[in-house]
């Protein structure tokens, strides 16, 4: 998908560009939504009798993307770039070459270094299931409590921060989600639980 979306995308406009984008990624998030919604109900054994297994589930989860998909492949087009094709080192070259602007590296650099310093907890949700005694139910609704934040957030950016400094947003969207991630520390040391609040309510982490 992002990869039709960034061939398609030198066709924008200097003022749409990443309408495309955002777009495709409002989508993406909306069906992440949806998908979650319906993991947490078909998959609750727990709490309902009706429940579907898991060998199922992951059949669907595999089978709708294909299902979707396929009857549109043949309509796809392959746009014409009036390019001749280049050899392998050709392109390597010209790629060395690209990445050594300071427009191209410096972004680059930043962004590499921002998302490795992104680093998930990998045992958030073993603490969840083990330590706190979360059900299937209760995973599926923090799955769906990310999924619904970050639809919402793609749609917030579209809508009122589109034309903002990149910058500006980095440095906001890193702050809010720092606050977020500090309800860890919260859910661990039990203070919510002396406020009379569900852990459910602290349980996002790092979705």
């Amino acid at each position: 998908t992002d990869a039709l979306i960034v061939e398609r995308s030198r066709f924008e406009s200097q003022e749409k560009r990443g309408t495309m984008q955002s777009k495709g990624y409002i989508v993406r998030f909306f069906g992440s939504t949806v998908g979650a919604i319906v993991g947490a109900v078909v998959y609750n054994r727990d709490e309902w009798e009706f429940y579907l297994p898991i060998r199922l589930v992951f059949f669907i989860n595999g089978a709708l993307p294909l299902l979707f998909l396929l009857p549109v492949v043949p309509y796809l087009l392959e746009l014409d770039t009036h390019c001749a094709p280049k050899n392998f080192y050709s392109q390597c070259r010209e790629l060395f070459q690209t990445v050594q602007l300071r427009a191209v590296w410096q972004p680059m650099t930043f962004v590499y270094i921002y998302n490795a310093l992104q680093l998930t907890n990998a045992a958030w949700m073993n603490f969840l299931v083990e330590g706190l005694g979360f059900t299937a139910w209760m995973i599926g609704i923090v799955s769906i409590m990310g999924s619904i934040m970050a639809w919402f957030g793609i749609m917030t950016y579209k809508k009122f921060f589109f034309a903002s400094n990149w910058r500006v947003v980095y440095f906001w969207c890193t702050a809010l989600a720092t606050i977020i991630a500090l309800g860890q520390l919260i859910l661990v040391f039990g203070w919510n639980r002396k406020l009379g609040i569900p852990d459910i309510i602290f349980s996002a982490g790092d979705d």
